[in-house]
């Protein structure tokens, strides 16, 4: 299992365990995450439904959109020899946007297509979502 689907996967676990407990109203469970927990988050909620709302605090972004408008260098900045190592192995004097695709794609398989933010939205619907992030975030750029 990939990096960030490990964490998503203990999170549907723990809705898993609440939705048993007495006290616990099943159709009232939110969830919401700070930076990479944010992420986690939204990719929870769009991957269990029973996740009633959710508000991710920044970690969201448009992956796509930012390779495809060349605004990934905030992001790739945070973990700069991750991405370095990976474009000498793929042989290439320095990262580019294939480079950062391969990463992320190799991280999170779907995130540049079915799991992005911008075109997993609508698995969010109707439920409650707010997304709290800054409107110039070079790590977290949206669309």
């Amino acid at each position: 299992m990939k990096m960030h689907w490990v964490a998503v996967w203990d999170l549907l676990h723990l809705v898993d365990y609440l939705v048993t407990r007495p006290e616990v109203d099943p159709k009232r469970i939110g969830i919401t995450g700070v930076s990479l927990g944010g992420m986690h988050a939204w990719l929870a909620a769009v991957a269990d439904p029973r996740l009633a709302a959710v508000a991710p605090m920044m970690g969201v972004q448009g992956w796509l959109w930012a390779v495809e408008h060349d605004s990934w260098q905030g992001r790739v900045d945070s973990v700069p020899q991750v991405f370095r190592t990976a474009a000498q192995d793929m042989g290439k004097p320095e990262v580019d946007s294939a480079v950062v695709c391969a990463v992320w794609q190799r991280l999170t398989p779907g995130l540049l297509d079915v799991y992005d933010a911008p075109l997993s939205l609508p698995a969010l619907c109707p439920r409650p979502l707010l997304v709290v992030t800054g409107a110039t975030d070079e790590r977290c750029p949206m669309p």
